[in-house]
């Protein structure tokens, strides 16, 4: 498509997997409701299934529900971390969780929220379209 300067500009958009692991599925009621169309959200709710997820084809956005007391939450985190590029995630976990306490390290590609808004996963798509970009323009 051309742009008003007369320059090119593609006009193919992005399909963004965006992967919840935990959480209700009121949770991903709500997200499916605040996404725009072009984001596919999938829904796990072990970590086996997680596991199996990103074997098969990393997301390239994750929403960790994160619930009180040892979880299983750390080693998704992990996998995101540790991927390349690192998936842009979104840390959700209510007033009840303090971050720094539960030992969550936030980085310029992961997030932390108590109450999840549009806001929140806006920021979340837009951290994965621009990982996705840096990789097809290093």
């Amino acid at each position: 498509m051309w742009n008003v300067d007369c320059r090119w500009e593609s006009a193919e958009v992005f399909v963004v997997r965006l992967m919840i692991v935990g959480g209700s599925l009121l949770l991903e009621w709500i997200v499916r409701h605040q996404v725009s169309p072009e984001v596919e959200v999938e829904h796990v709710r072990t970590l086996d299934q997680a596991r199996e997820r990103f074997r098969d084809r990393a997301p390239d956005a994750v929403l960790l529900s994160v619930r009180p007391g040892p979880g299983q939450w750390r080693e998704v985190a992990g996998w995101c971390h540790g991927h390349h590029p690192p998936i842009p995630t979104l840390i959700h976990a209510g007033a009840h969780l303090d971050p720094a306490e539960a030992g969550i390290e936030l980085d310029n590609r992961s997030f932390f929220t108590e109450s999840l808004g549009p806001a929140d996963l806006d920021r979340l798509i837009h951290a994965a379209n621009e990982a996705r970009a840096a990789v097809a323009d290093p």
